[in-house]
């Protein structure tokens, strides 16, 4: 059980006191910085009123409140030189990196819990302005007119792209604590991971409101990175990225999470578990796949309005069990399949998915590669309604191996699967919906910006009902 965070002491600090101006305008880091120093040394609670407070890094310490009145605003600023980069962690790999996909200073955030147990983070909203850290780029490929292209996914989207400047915060980074609870927080247009926690455990968000714009790259919701005894509630998050990431990096085991009663809207995947990319590890992890393993996954009365993917477990170098998925609702707008799972080296085992609903543009992709398993798979009582939409390759798969989430199958593929059962699964297939795009003329437009070998033949031959290679499956 998680416990209360104590409030021994009742003393309140207004950033007001320590000079903070709260215009929008006038930096307030400092005079924040101070509020929690003294809040820190008396166990008591930092108090930002109604304003726009703009702001650097802060660093929250240990048995503080830090609420925030119901219009209060934290802005985050556009300035790279107002934030401050992570306390170095020699058992975090991806901190001493230079360059890497986040760019040269890639770990930095509004708002640092580091080392720090009993912090409540309540109210308000934090808020960036993210077109401040991206560059826009031209889009090319198939213009149909000014404003809009017919990209490589088959959907119009404006005729150019954001691309991330190598320098951007996140909103929230919380790692090596204990005992931290953010309730009733909205965040928007976050540059980057919303909230990032790593190696921490009892973890409580509830009523958090994510909100990230659709452009952005890496707009992870929630992001866990070797956690244990997570609690998620009530929460709404729409997110350019994964709603809820939870992986074993920073080499170590993440465990105990109960997602509840949570809305989810994402361009990718709703739910994501995975162990991989974690640079401290190479690949084969001299086989210690249960030393980096995510693990008591509970995740219920969830309802997914927008996805590309519902839930992907994917295991590259540890292993994933004991994962519990019940009554969820939901909607898949964009390419990919209802549910994936996927083993390059490691165990998914345990895995029950009951009483789900989906309505989906594939049913499911199960696939074990050579130094991989997939064992002991349950789905009962879950309903697909499978309306095949244009996305590449998804209706030719003849070795079952998919290779991007544009590239999965509308049916459910097996592959290398060990007890697989079926109890009371429904499927009912949709007329399918193909585009125009479909024309001779613009089958050469793709074929002449992507290029013959690799796109192939766009148009679809047929759609598999079940495809099943060295595996085992039970229905009932």
């Amino acid at each position: 059980m998680l416990k209360e965070i104590p409030m021994k002491g009742l003393n309140v600090y207004n950033v007001k006191d320590f000079g903070a101006v709260g215009d929008g305008k006038t930096l307030d880091t400092q005079a924040f910085s101070q509020a929690i120093t003294y809040a820190s040394q008396t166990q008591g609670t930092v108090f930002v009123p109604n304003g726009v407070w703009l702001i650097g890094t802060i660093y929250l310490k240990s048995n503080i409140r830090f609420v925030m009145d119901e219009n209060a605003v934290l802005k985050g600023s556009d300035k790279k030189e107002h934030y401050e980069r992570y306390p170095q962690d020699e058992n975090n790999a991806y901190l001493k990196r230079e360059n890497g996909p986040y760019g040269t200073m890639p770990f930095c955030s509004l708002v640092c819990v580091d080392q720090a147990e009993n912090v409540e983070i309540t109210g308000g909203k934090i808020v960036f302005n993210d077109l401040a850290f991206n560059d826009k780029h031209p889009l090319n490929p198939i213009i149909l007119d000014e404003e809009y292209i017919q990209g490589i996914q088959y959907i119009r989207q404006p005729s150019y792209y954001y691309h991330p400047k190598q320098h951007r915060p996140m909103a929230v980074y919380i790692s090596r604590s204990e005992n931290i609870v953010i309730k009733n927080v909205a965040l928007e247009k976050c540059p980057v991971y919303s909230v990032w926690c790593l190696n921490s455990e009892k973890l409580i968000f509830e009523q958090v409101r994510i909100k990230n714009s659709k452009y952005q790259w890496n707009g992870d919701g929630l992001h866990f990175s070797a956690c244990r005894h997570v609690h998620i509630a009530d929460c709404n998050i729409d997110a350019s990225d994964d709603c809820i990431a939870i992986d074993s990096n920073y080499g170590g085991q993440s465990y105990d999470f109960n997602v509840k009663n949570c809305l989810f809207k994402t361009t990718i995947h709703a739910i994501r578990l995975y162990t991989g990319l974690d640079l401290s590890m190479d690949e084969s992890c001299n086989g210690d796949y249960e030393r980096y393993s995510v693990s008591n996954i509970k995740i219920s009365d969830c309802k997914v309005v927008e996805g590309a993917g519902i839930l992907l477990i994917c295991s590259f170098d540890g292993n994933i069990r004991d994962v519990q998925i019940e009554n969820l609702e939901c909607k898949q707008s964009y390419e990919g399949t209802a549910i994936s799972m996927s083993a390059k080296a490691g165990t998914i085992s345990g895995i029950q998915i009951k009483n789900c609903k989906f309505d989906c543009n594939g049913v499911g992709y199960y696939c074990a590669e050579k130094n991989g398993r997939i064992a002991s798979v349950q789905l009962e009582k879950c309903q697909f309604s499978v309306t095949p939409k244009t996305k590449f390759w998804g209706d030719d798969f003849p070795d079952g191996l998919a290779t991007h989430m544009f590239s999965m199958p509308y049916a459910m593929v097996c592959k290398n699967v060990e007890d697989l059962t079926l109890n009371e699964v429904y499927v009912h297939w949709n007329d399918a919906i193909f585009t125009n795009t479909y024309s001779e003329e613009y089958a050469n437009k793709v074929k002449e910006a992507w290029g013959e070998q690799r796109l192939g033949e766009i148009e679809p031959k047929y759609i598999q009902t079940l495809q099943l290679t060295n595996s085992d499956m039970r229905c009932f």
